[in-house]
């Protein structure tokens, strides 16, 4: 946004890192949380509402004055949609708040936080009991 908006992008930019710092407090604090609490519903809830506040800004307000500046260089849009889905493979499962922010730092923390969360991700739904799988040890 900054770089093709200018001082109104950084505006914009600097307004959804607060907001995207929120959602990850939310979220963080939600994934810390057993679904037989009686806290689960209502966080859930929350963090639905501002997300769902946030997702619709972006697609009201930000998404289409990109487009627009984007639409005055031939090709940046496309290309830009294609880095973004390259970028969503080398980002944390998790929520991280603690790691700010800063897109300077955040990127390199991401790509830190992310093998790891990753493997934390298969040990979180490994099964609890061992079956051996030769039938003939049951």
């Amino acid at each position: 946004m900054e770089k093709y908006l200018g001082a109104a992008g950084k505006q914009h930019a600097d307004a959804d890192r607060a907001q995207h710092h929120e959602v990850k407090e939310l979220l963080k604090d939600f994934q810390n949380t057993d679904a037989g609490s009686s806290t689960y519903i209502p966080k859930l809830e929350k963090l639905w509402s501002v997300l769902k506040k946030h997702i619709e800004e972006e697609e009201r307000e930000d998404l289409p004055m990109l487009e627009e500046a984007l639409g005055k260089r031939e090709g940046e849009s496309e290309g830009l949609a294609k880095r973004f889905e390259r970028t969503k493979m080398f980002v944390p499962s998790r929520a991280h708040p603690s790691a700010g922010e800063n897109p300077y730092f955040e990127g390199p923390m991401g790509l830190l936080a992310a093998p790891i969360d990753h493997i934390a991700d298969i040990f979180r739904k490994f099964p609890d009991n061992t079956v051996s799988p030769n039938p003939s040890t049951k």
